[in-house]
């Protein structure tokens, strides 16, 4: 069951597809994710989105072109939103330094935390290595192709969160949340909901 002071937190946001062209040289593209990446960075310190150093520590620590299986083709910090195929997309790096903002007094040491829609599973890696090496962070995705490359991405970039055990990704819908690893002390979707479902806020 779910804890009775579990943190829920629908992150309610507008996006827009990446269709950028798929002519983008090797170097060009380099130079354009480099510009990109320092534009966003200035535009999130403007609105205090990196006041807690964690949150710029680890969005700097992980490079989100490791987390896009054709990041190639796009420059990956372009505040927009990446489709992926499948009816997912992944999340602008605006987006995923808010939702580290928001939690950030949450994600501490022994926390558990399920996300809802963990894509490709990058900002399951950011949360879980908030947690200081101590806690738990469980990504749901209905995308079975979506969570396999979670699984890949992390044993390659962050084999230390499976190592400890602190991260892990099932294929699920995460309307019913997922009851093996409750409680959770932080339930966090920034993907489209009517309503919170009431499975998610029962104790």
């Amino acid at each position: 069951m779910f804890g009775i002071n579990v943190l829920i937190v629908v992150h309610f946001v507008n996006g827009v597809l990446c269709n950028e062209s798929n002519e983008i040289t090797t170097s060009r593209l380099e130079r354009q994710m480099e510009n990109d990446k320092r534009m966003v960075f200035n535009k999130m310190r403007e609105k205090y989105i990196l006041e807690d150093t964690r949150v710029e520590d680890v969005l700097k620590k992980y490079n989100r072109a490791d987390y896009l299986p054709f990041y190639k083709s796009h420059s990956v910090y372009k505040d927009k939103y990446i489709y992926l195929g499948c009816g997912a997309e992944f999340s602008s790096p605006f987006v995923q330094a808010e939702a580290l903002h928001l939690l950030r007094n949450h994600l501490k040491p022994g926390a558990s935390v399920l996300e809802l829609g963990s894509g490709t599973g990058y900002l399951a890696t950011c949360m879980a290595d908030m947690l200081g090496g101590n806690g738990s962070v469980v990504g749901l995705d209905l995308v079975s192709p979506l969570v396999d490359f979670s699984v890949k991405a992390t044993v390659e970039f962050a084999p230390h969160l499976f190592e400890k055990d602190i991260i892990k990704f099932v294929v699920a819908d995460g309307r019913y949340g997922y009851q093996q690893y409750a409680p959770y002390d932080v339930i966090y979707t920034d993907c489209s909901l009517r309503s919170i479902p009431s499975v998610l806020t029962k104790a």
